[in-house]
């Protein structure tokens, strides 16, 4: 069995749905927050309560570098198979970045709200 993939059909796909794509990298990441806000306020163990940040983190992150990118790239007139692959290399690269370093970036948080409890009391 082998795998068919034609590259040309995705990039008219893509061209005919270049809004769709735009909404996706502006508003679409931004509705991943939704599900994530009642697990993180249930969190009972060190590791549950950690996911929520890293989670933030990554969507946050995720959707100013892709907006930011998309943007200069539809402002400069790139064919949308580009938009598109620069998308998702952002998309993988903060996934990877994120799951590799989620306990140092976690002792962060932690160390950043420590010392945010400190100054106010």
């Amino acid at each position: 069995m082998e795998l068919n993939f034609d590259y040309t059909t995705l990039a008219e796909t893509l061209q005919e749905h270049l809004p769709i794509l735009k909404r996706i990298v502006y508003f679409g990441i931004l509705a991943l927050m939704v599900p994530i806000i009642p697990f993180g306020r249930s969190a009972k163990t060190s590791t549950q309560r950690k996911a929520p940040y890293l989670a933030y983190l990554f969507i946050l992150s995720t959707w100013i570098m892709g907006a930011v990118g998309m943007a200069i790239m539809t402002a400069l007139d790139q064919p949308t198979i580009k938009l598109f692959l620069v998308w998702i290399i952002i998309f993988l690269s903060n996934l990877f970045f994120i799951l590799l370093n989620g306990r140092r970036i976690y002792k962060f948080f932690q160390r950043l709200n420590h010392q945010l409890q400190e100054d106010k009391g």
